[in-house]
């Protein structure tokens, strides 16, 4: 993977930052480390879903401390989704979402009177 000036990474640096908590990775620097990683690791197993599509990380979230300014943190139970699944990962087009807002909110599915199921 490359790692263009201003990319932090790696556990070293979630110490740094005060980002692991009894030894272990907070959640927001791992949804972190997990978000780059799915866009510019063509070895990462679900690249062909984000990097190949051309989704990518704006700039200012290189950096974990501007993540963690614009999304806050990870309130328990969710995870980081992309409010439209076509386009990158900025503030304005992510949140901290549920497994079901997710589910609902995939490229391959739609809502239908509440109800999700796949487009055709």
């Amino acid at each position: 993977m490359s790692n263009p000036k201003g990319f932090q990474f790696g556990n070293t640096l979630a110490n740094r930052h005060n980002h692991t908590a009894e030894g272990r990775i907070t959640p927001e620097y791992y949804s972190w480390r997990n978000m780059l990683t799915r866009c510019r690791n063509k070895r990462h197993k679900d690249w062909l879903y984000y990097g190949a599509r051309g989704i990518k990380v704006c700039k200012r979230w290189y950096i974990f401390d501007n993540f963690l300014e614009d999304m806050g943190k990870r309130p328990t139970g969710m995870t980081l989704d992309r409010l439209n699944s076509n386009k990158n990962y900025k503030k304005s087009n992510c949140r901290w979402a549920t497994p079901a807002q997710q589910a609902a909110n995939r490229r391959c599915c739609y809502k239908n009177n509440g109800k999700v199921g796949s487009q055709s």
